[in-house]
């Protein structure tokens, strides 16, 4: 997936991501349809700055997905030799949601409706590749894949969140569409909302993964380096 090979990232990746569904009549995929701004509300809705075609109602490309991805990418491995650097054992970066979740059915939801890719810094563990390493920082030494029952249980708990994501999607759109413009300050609350779902389902699996003592640790060493808020 994404083109790159991601160093810690042990399994198969196919390389194709999901196309996004949707377009409207013109082909542009839009988070709120065009036709509300071809309705009875649309002058309304651009005398209050609001456009069909603002960056932040024009879903991502394929092509702006991959290229977000391949950028992400690149800055963690520059973000890991920094970190690196000083250290006598080196630490590598594990996936709490693994990628394998992004090769599958919820791949547009986390890419597209949250901005969320697996090398995002909320679902990344840093873990020492050595034993030696394992009892200098007192961490779990790198699994190097995705043990049994961990897919499984991601699919099935972000899916969850997918549902009321999508749910609160519908509900916004058609009070829109009934000329409820207060709904637009829902948009951004629910997604939100949802962004910090799946941040909890990413800590609740490395916690799950490693145990909750590890965890705590490596929250301790590299929480505040990765940027993890609340520590």
């Amino acid at each position: 997936m994404f083109g790159k090979k991601h160093p810690a990232y042990k399994e198969k990746k196919r390389s194709a991501i999901p196309p996004h569904p949707g377009p409207d009549s013109d082909g542009v995929t839009r988070a709120m349809p065009k036709e509300l701004w071809d309705g009875p509300h649309g002058d309304f809705l651009r005398e209050i700055g609001v456009g069909p075609d603002d960056p932040s109602n024009v879903m991502p490309t394929q092509q702006s997905v991959q290229a977000k991805a391949d950028k992400l990418i690149e800055d963690q491995n520059k973000f890991l030799a920094r970190v690196n650097e000083p250290l006598s054992e080196k630490v590598v970066p594990w996936a709490m949601i693994p990628w394998s979740i992004w090769q599958q059915s919820h791949a547009h939801f986390l890419l597209v409706g949250l901005d969320f890719y697996p090398v995002h810094p909320f679902n990344t563990l840093l873990l020492p590749e050595t034993e030696r390493g394992e009892l200098l920082y007192g961490l779990p030494k790198h699994l190097g894949g995705i043990p049994g029952g961990l897919e499984e249980a991601a699919n099935r708990i972000i899916g969850e969140v997918r549902d009321a994501f999508e749910k609160s999607h519908r509900e916004v759109t058609l009070q829109l569409q009934n000329g409820n413009l207060d709904a637009l300050d829902k948009v951004k609350e629910f997604k939100s909302r949802a962004f910090g779902d799946v941040c909890a389902v990413a800590h609740e699996l490395g916690k799950t993964t490693y145990g909750a003592e590890a965890y705590e640790r490596h929250k301790q060493l590299w929480g505040k380096t990765l940027g993890w808020p609340n520590l």
